[in-house]
C-alpha cells in the first residue's frame, strides 16, 4: 500500500461500530424540535389559560368588593342622618327651659337649700 492510496482512503472510513444504525439513517433530531415545539404550544396555552381564570377572578373580586362598599356607604349615610336627628332630639330635651317648663306641669319646683346635699 503506498501513501498516496492510504490518503485517499481514509476520508472515506466509516465508524467502528458494525451493528449500529447512523445518523444519516435515522434523524431523532428531527422529532425533538417538532415536540418542543408542541410542548412550547401547550405550555403558553395552558398559561394563557390561567391567566384568563385569574383576571376573571379578580374582576369577580373587584365587583363584589365594589358592591360591599357600596352598601356599607349607604348604611354610613343612614347611620349619620339618625346621629343628627337624635343628637337634635337630645338638645331639645337637655334644654333647661324646657325642662323648668315641663317641671311646673308635673307640680315640681326647686329644691330648698336644705334639701340639697353636695357629695365629694
Amino acid at each position: 500500500m503506498s501513501i498516496k492510496t492510504a490518503t485517499l482512503r481514509m476520508p472515506q472510513r466509516r465508524a467502528y461500530v458494525s451493528n449500529t444504525i447512523t445518523r444519516s439513517a435515522v434523524q431523532p433530531r428531527a422529532k425533538a424540535p417538532a415536540s418542543k415545539k408542541s410542548l412550547a404550544l401547550v405550555l403558553s396555552i395552558a398559561l394563557l389559560f390561567i391567566l384568563i381564570a385569574v383576571g376573571t377572578w379578580v374582576s369577580i373580586q373587584v365587583y363584589t368588593t365594589s358592591k360591599e362598599v357600596s352598601k356599607l356607604n349607604r348604611k354610613y349615610n343612614s347611620l349619620a342622618a339618625e346621629n343628627q336627628m337624635l343628637t337634635a332630639e337630645l338638645t331639645q330635651l337637655t334644654d333647661s327651659q324646657k325642662l323648668e317648663e315641663i317641671g311646673k306641669k308635673l307640680g315640681l319646683h326647686p329644691p330648698r337649700k336644705n334639701q340639697v346635699i353636695y357629695l365629694r
